[in-house]
């Protein structure tokens, strides 16, 4: 079990340091509450499924022909269990008391900061590895970016694509745009989604994201010619959590389904140990993020 004592560290216990440096580098603030879709539990699990509903009238061959009969489809369900989360720390009384900086009494506050941190790791995972085989799986039993399309489950059955091969451009933005307005449901209708929408890039394609989203005119062109995915409803985003310099993904703001799910939000107690005296810092919560529907994401990203 680690403890801190006063054996440890020494530099906190003399008052010859003018300065201690102590992770005081300021961090990006919870990047995944400004994308994901947060919600609670008061259960021991999560559970959704799926109904289909109906595809299309039928033209009738001749008068007094009876209706063709269809019927709803029960579709997939999934069941998301919690993940419990904690850490601590544990200060000797003499270590707590010798302590010249004060850096001792700043555990709960540390304490948060590796939870602020695990939950971005958490979150972002889900986009990190939404194109490797076994990773988080949908109501379909499909990672969120399969190589060979999304099966659809109604009665036409067949595929649709959300991933656009290729690095960042103003072409493949259009093709990721272009999946969007062609976006169907499980029947293969036509359905609407977004925008707005929100490019979420690593840091290393600010620079392109910023030609594609601030200028009225192609970036990619010397001559003048219109950018066109200047005016989509397109905002962009660093996510300094993502992995891969390379892979972006749109997403439509109101219909995205990445989900954070809350079953205990993130508690901090303090106590002392009657026997040693020693003080105790733990942090805790539990949580799952996931994915119920593909839908509303794009991956971008070379193949």
């Amino acid at each position: 079990m680690a403890v801190m004592a006063s054996g440890g560290f020494s530099q906190l216990l003399s008052k010859d340091f003018e300065k201690i440096f102590f992770d005081n580098y300021r961090r990006h603030d919870k990047e995944w509450q400004r994308t994901a879709q947060v919600m609670s539990s008061d259960a021991a699990y999560h559970r959704e499924g799926e109904l289909i509903g109906l595809t299309s009238f039928q033209e009738m061959a001749g008068e007094g022909q009876p209706a063709p009969m269809e019927q709803f489809e029960q579709g997939p369900e999934k069941t998301v269990y919690f993940n419990e989360f904690k850490l601590a720390v544990q200060i000797t009384q003499v270590m707590y008391e010798d302590d010249q900086t004060g850096y001792m009494k700043q555990a709960i506050q540390e304490l948060g900061k590796a939870a602020a941190y695990t939950q971005d790791l958490k979150f972002w995972d889900l986009l990190n590895s939404g194109g490797t085989a076994g990773s988080i799986t949908g109501i379909n039993g499909e990672i969120l970016f399969p190589s060979g399309g999304q099966p659809l489950q109604g009665f036409q059955g067949g595929t649709y694509d959300n991933v656009v091969d290729g690095s960042l451009s103003k072409t493949t933005l259009e093709a990721a745009l272009d999946l969007f307005e062609g976006m169907v449901n499980e029947n293969g209708v036509p359905v609407q989604m977004g925008p707005p929408y929100k490019l979420l890039i690593p840091y290393q394609l600010k620079w392109k994201a910023k030609e594609l989203m601030l200028s009225a005119y192609d970036p990619e062109s010397a001559n003048n010619a219109v950018n066109t995915v200047h005016d989509e409803g397109i905002t962009y985003e660093i996510v300094h959590y993502l992995t891969d310099s390379n892979t972006c993904f749109l997403v439509s703001q109101n219909d995205h389904d990445l989900r954070h799910i809350w079953r205990r939000n993130v508690s901090f107690k303090s106590w002392d140990d009657p026997n040693t005296g020693n003080a105790l810092f733990k942090g805790d919560y539990r949580s799952q993020d996931t994915f119920y529907r593909w839908r509303g994401a794009v991956q971008i990203s070379p193949a």
